[in-house]
C-alpha cells in the first residue's frame, strides 16, 4: 500500500502532494495500473477518493469504473485540475468547494499593540468546547465541516502551532488555529491561519477581525514575516475581511473539490 501511495504522489496529476503517507491508514486500494491509481476511504459518510494519474484520460476512465461499482455512495475528490472539471460534471459530479490561496507578504504592516478584544491560548481542558465552535459553523461556507476534539487537541500540542480563543464572561466566542512554517525560507517564516470560526450567536460582532489581528500579532511575536491562508472562492464575506488586512489571492483558480450529486 505504501508503495502505491508514493507512486500516486509522483504522478503528474495527484491529490496526494500534501498528504503524509502515515495519515493514510485505513485507506483501501481500488485501482493500480500504469496510468492511474485510485484509493478510497470512508470519511464523514462519503467515499473519499485519493488519486494519482499520468493523464486526464486515464483518470476519467478509472473514475467511470469507480462510479459503476460505488453507485450507491457519495464520492468526494480533492485537487481536481480545472481541465478535468467538465468531464467530471458530465458524469454527475459538482464542485462543492474551491479553496483559494491568499498571501500577506508584509506581516509587520498589519501588526498592532492594542485592540478591544484580547485573545488567549486555549487551555488543555477546552478542546471539546473549541471543537464545538467549529461544528456549530458547519456549512457556513462550502466545504467547511468543522473539526473534532482530537484535531483541536493535537493542533494545540504541536511545537509550532497554537489555538487562540476569544472569551467573554467565561463564554468562548471564537477560535483560530495557527501554525508557523518555512523557517529556512529566504522570504522569512510563514504564519498559517489554518482555521477561524466564530459561534453563530457572536457573528457580526467583530470577533473575526479580532481573531485575525491577534493571529498577526502572535505571528510577529514568534518571528513570522508573512502569512498564508486558504478560503473558499464563494465565501465573499470572509474574503472581504481578509483583504482588508492586505491578503491577496495568487492564482485565478484554487483547490477544486468535487462530489457526486
Amino acid at each position: 500500500m505504501m508503495n502505491c501511495i508514493e507512486n500516486a504522489k509522483k504522478c503528474p496529476y495527484t491529490s496526494l502532494t500534501y498528504v503524509d503517507s502515515d495519515a493514510m491508514e485505513g485507506t483501501s486500494l481500488y485501482l493500480n495500473d500504469e496510468a492511474c491509481i485510485l484509493l478510497t476511504s470512508e470519511e464523514d459518510g462519503r467515499t473519499h477518493v485519493h488519486w494519482g494519474a499520468k493523464t486526464k484520460e486515464a483518470f476519467i476512465k478509472g473514475i467511470k469504473k469507480l462510479c459503476k461499482t460505488h453507485d450507491k455512495k457519495t464520492l468526494y475528490m480533492e485537487f481536481i485540475p480545472p481541465s478535468f472539471v467538465e468531464d467530471l460534471e458530465s458524469m454527475g459530479f459538482e464542485i462543492v468547494s474551491e479553496f483559494m490561496d491568499y498571501w500577506l507578504p508584509e506581516l509587520e504592516r498589519y501588526a498592532t499593540q492594542r485592540q478591544d478584544l484580547e485573545l488567549r491560548p486555549m487551555k488543555d481542558d477546552e478542546s471539546q468546547a473549541v471543537a464545538k465552535i467549529t461544528t456549530d459553523c458547519k456549512g457556513s461556507s462550502r466545504g467547511f465541516m468543522g473539526e473534532d476534539e482530537a484535531f483541536i487537541a493535537g493542533w494545540a500540542k504541536d511545537e509550532h502551532s497554537i489555538v487562540l480563543v476569544a472569551e467573554q464572561d467565561g463564554d468562548l466566542m471564537g477560535m483560530c488555529c495557527l501554525n508557523l512554517y518555512g523557517f529556512d525560507s529566504e522570504k522569512g517564516t510563514v504564519l498559517w491561519l489554518r482555521e477561524i470560526a466564530v459561534r453563530p450567536s457572536y457573528q457580526g460582532c467583530g470577533i473575526g477581525r479580532a481573531l485575525i489581528q491577534s493571529a498577526i500579532n502572535w505571528g510577529m511575536d514568534h518571528g513570522a514575516k508573512r502569512s498564508f491562508l486558504s478560503c473558499d472562492a464563494d465565501n465573499v464575506g470572509a474574503i472581504g475581511l481578509y483583504q482588508s488586512f492586505g491578503y491577496r489571492s495568487t492564482s485565478p483558480r484554487g483547490q477544486i473539490n468535487m462530489q457526486t450529486k
